[in-house]
């Protein structure tokens, strides 16, 4: 692929070609991945011994699925910032916020409703409930669409970035060190402190003092995402070289291991004292390790895909149908899976095959129930 075939993703057929295999390949099984860390994420939580090697390995699996949800971002980045794609802020606002808004407001009702019918208490509290989740706080995996909202809305002024590429080099340097790079340090610095009350007092003071600067100098000062967002552009249309993405898979590869062995070594040193950081703090999205290894990702598939002629219909099938299956899938997570069949006698044990064969079945129901969905015109409009 040529330099200035790859500096627009819409001009010349090869360009076009590639953008419709690996994006469409991407958006087909994003959702799967996303739906298995939904199924699997609750037993992670609630049901594993962090001394025990089932945390492990179910760490393990949840670390390389950690690529699904920023891949999502990127492509829309590669699509939105385009500089060479047309762009009328009326039609942005009219075509694809006012969709999001619609799709937010509606969903957010269906999971309230959802929520309250199923909770225990009297009718005060799921009224309250209802009230909550419906117009209050975003059901779960909702947060995706506020985050795409802010992420459409800055698309006129990030267009101005991807439009000069040294400026969008510079803007992704600065943001993956203060959004990602930074952030992870201060996190392993207060690990360190918080494992041993040993700890030398001169050493500690400093391991603070760090911790307490890149607090102020972190991911807060920008917008985490957008860091994402235009990556998805810069690696859609830049040049890459087999040596830049042998570098690319390295340190994704990298990340992945030091994701997988890390946590749990954190997890043995800190035991209960902090719960509620040991559940997935290494696996959130703003975070080096899952950055280092979406990018390899990405940048594996476009380069493979490259030379495939022929889009498969299923892909393109499920492909299509992807932000459906994504606002439609908790349904069967939240309100049959985890309310009907996975109960207190589901363990460790059964865990391995039931979660996959699980997987597979609600992805299967919600692409169905987003297909007849989109057949009905009112429907459509909220999938």
């Amino acid at each position: 692929m040529s330099v200035d075939s790859a500096k627009s993703l819409a001009v010349g057929k090869n360009s076009k070609r590639q953008r419709i295999l690996y994006f469409d390949v991407f958006r087909a099984f994003a959702p799967i991945a996303i739906i298995m860390i939904h199924v699997f994420d609750p037993i992670y939580r609630n049901k594993i011994d962090y001394y025990s090697g089932e945390y492990f390995w179910s760490h393990a699996v949840l670390a390389c699925l950690r690529w699904a949800a920023p891949i999502f971002i990127m492509i829309s980045g590669a699509i939105f910032l385009d500089p060479k794609r047309s762009f009328d802020l009326k039609k942005h606002y009219k075509k694809y916020i006012l969709h999001l808004v619609i799709a937010y407001v509606v969903w957010s009702v269906v999971y309230g409703i959802g929520q309250s019918l199923t909770m225990d208490g009297d009718g005060s509290a799921r009224l309250q409930e209802f009230m909550f989740r419906s117009f209050g706080g975003h059901y779960h995996h909702l947060w995706f669409l506020l985050m795409l909202l802010a992420m459409y809305a800055m698309v006129p002024i990030l267009r101005k970035i991807t439009a000069d590429r040294g400026l969008m080099r510079y803007f992704l340097f600065v943001g993956i060190i203060a959004c990602f790079a930074l952030p992870l340090v201060a996190d392993y610095c207060r690990i360190l402190i918080e494992a041993s009350s040993q700890t030398n007092p001169f050493v500690m003071g400093l391991l603070s003092g760090i911790a307490d600067v890149i607090g102020y100098f972190s991911g807060k000062l920008l917008l985490n995402y957008t860091v994402y967002f235009v990556l998805g552009y810069y690696l859609a249309t830049e040049d890459i070289s087999r040596k830049k993405r042998c570098v690319f898979y390295a340190i994704g590869l990298g990340s992945l291991v030091v994701n997988i062995f890390l946590s749990p070594i954190r997890a043995h040193l800190l035991g209960a004292s902090l719960d509620g950081d040991l559940n997935g703090a290494d696996l959130q999205n703003i975070n080096f390790l899952s950055l280092a290894l979406s990018v390899a990702v990405f940048v594996f598939l476009r380069h493979r895909l490259s030379s495939v002629k022929k889009m498969p219909t299923a892909i393109a099938f499920m492909a299509k149908y992807s932000f459906g299956v994504y606002l439609i899938h908790y349904v069967f997570i939240s309100f049959v899976l985890y309310k009907l069949i996975f109960t207190s006698e589901m363990t460790m044990a059964n865990m391995w095959y039931l979660v996959p064969i699980f997987t597979v079945l609600i992805y299967l129901v919600s692409l169905g129930a987003i297909w007849v969905m989109s057949k009905i015109p009112i429907l459509k409009k909220v999938v």
